[in-house]
């Protein structure tokens, strides 16, 4: 009985002792302890932005996704691409502390949408055009006015970015009708590029291009009036889509060898700045017909078909008259190539430079190209 009674004795003390710890310890004589941290929302390549997380011991960071958002071994974030993660906080357990651990979730924004139209003569405020996420000032002014009958044309363009000017038009001798078009195009990495276009008589342009300010300077990064050459006169251009760092952009012209052409292109975001993906174009309309059938061609002489542009491995030569599906073009060292398929064969012919009378054209039906 004496045993019995000492036995529960023992046993009530060891009970009354773990009663008695108190919540925050465990039965190691360690603390618990808790992260404090909170979900939170990014742009795109912001600079210096920490997580802030609180804790009694050294902790360490593992993001759900680096592709779109990094995370430094002190908590610094680097947001690459717009998108959401989870970001798990892991605090180190010590000899005074236990380990603890919380996930969060991070949201990482672009400030300007993928495209926004803009007008002229209207201050903005609220957008990235340097592609450092920061606000911006963006002005577009026309300049020179001239009235024609009652339609007011312009010779003059200035584009203001954070009160600095730029006179994009300036000593042009060809009026611009009103009004000029202004998109603003910003991939998923947060770079932003302005498109402006301006047209004359017959929508020829007298500035068609896309451009790109950072660090305080402006470039032309792709400049549409010249990218043909000497093979066809520029028109309008039509965005087709901005997806992830890449442009399909839909360029027009009034080509010498297919007459009116559309022409699809891809650009890529590569080293710093956007840049033809392979510089082939897809076309996606011409007005050539022949046999009842769009974009085909007949040759107005003998013409000689490479195996690759701007090549010198000649596949085959094709007699006056033969047919040929216009496929697509490619600009190699300012030069221009076509590719075609003849009876089954698919190759490349050299592009016709300049105008001529149709008797010595590429095509024999194509429309007049002057």
């Amino acid at each position: 009985m004496k045993k019995s009674m000492k036995k529960i004795c023992v046993l009530l003390a060891v009970l009354l002792t773990v009663v008695a710890l108190p919540v925050s310890a465990q039965a190691d004589g360690r603390k618990k302890q808790t992260i404090q941290a909170s979900g939170m929302t990014v742009k795109v390549d912001q600079k210096n932005k920490r997580l802030n997380a609180k804790a009694k011991t050294t902790m360490s960071y593992k993001s759900s996704n680096t592709s779109v958002l990094g995370v430094s071994a002190k908590g610094v974030l680097t947001p690459k691409k717009e998108g959401t993660v989870t970001v798990r906080i892991n605090a180190k357990a010590t000899s005074k502390y236990t380990s603890a651990t919380k996930t969060i979730t991070v949201r990482v924004r672009r400030r300007n949408p993928a495209e926004v139209t803009l007008k002229p003569e209207r201050k903005y405020t609220g957008y990235d055009i340097t592609g450092d996420q920061e606000e911006d000032t963006i002005l577009v002014k026309q300049t020179k006015r001239y009235a024609n009958h009652g339609e007011e044309m312009y010779r003059g363009l200035d584009l203001y970015i954070n009160g600095r000017k730029w006179s994009l038009l300036d000593g042009n001798d060809v009026y611009y009708y009103n009004p000029v078009k202004i998109n603003l195009y910003t991939l998923e990495n947060g770079k932003p590029f302005l498109e402006l276009y301006a047209s004359a008589d017959n929508d020829y342009p007298v500035i068609s291009a896309l451009y790109q300010c950072q660090d305080g300077e402006l470039e032309c990064v792709v400049d549409f009036m010249r990218f043909f050459g000497n093979y066809g006169r520029a028109h309008r251009n039509e965005m087709v889509s901005v997806k992830e760092n890449t442009m399909k952009i839909r360029q027009s012209m009034m080509s010498y060898s297919t007459g009116i052409s559309e022409i699809d292109f891809d650009y890529g975001y590569m080293n710093g700045t956007l840049q033809p993906i392979s510089g082939v174009g897809t076309y996606t309309y011409t007005s050539l017909i022949a046999d009842g059938q769009r974009n085909r061609g007949i040759l107005n002489a003998e013409t000689i078909l490479y195996s690759a542009p701007g090549g010198n491995a000649e596949l085959l030569t094709i007699p006056e008259g033969g047919r040929v599906s216009v496929l697509r073009c490619k600009m190699v060292n300012h030069a221009m190539y076509i590719q075609v398929s003849y009876n089954g064969t698919i190759g490349w012919m050299e592009a016709q430079e300049g105008y001529e009378d149709k008797e010595n054209r590429l095509f024999a039906n194509v429309e007049y190209t002057g």
